[in-house]
């Protein structure tokens, strides 16, 4: 059996304004292997979404476990699953 997420995900190319998509989001998900200090964490707190994100570089430094949003190792899809689904 097939799965189909077309209805409710949308995957967007670039952009250089991302605050209407948050808007329009119940969740925010970063499922980043390497990331600096990602602003969009920021922006999407900002918004007043739950977080869930890899714990990756500047990410711990955001977002404080099982308070402000949720965090898994990187590469791992079932965590990463587990964690939206407490979303």
């Amino acid at each position: 059996m097939a799965h189909s997420l077309g209805s409710c995900v949308q995957l967007c190319s670039g952009t250089d304004d991302i605050r209407p998509y948050l808007q329009e989001a119940w969740a925010f998900v970063l499922p980043s292997v390497f990331e600096g200090s990602p602003n969009v964490v920021i922006e999407a707190m900002a918004g007043g979404l739950p977080i869930v994100s890899t714990r990756v570089d500047g990410v711990p430094e955001l977002i404080k476990d099982y308070e402000t949003g949720f965090m898994v190792e990187p590469q791992n899809p079932e965590a990463l699953a587990e964690a939206m689904v407490k979303v």
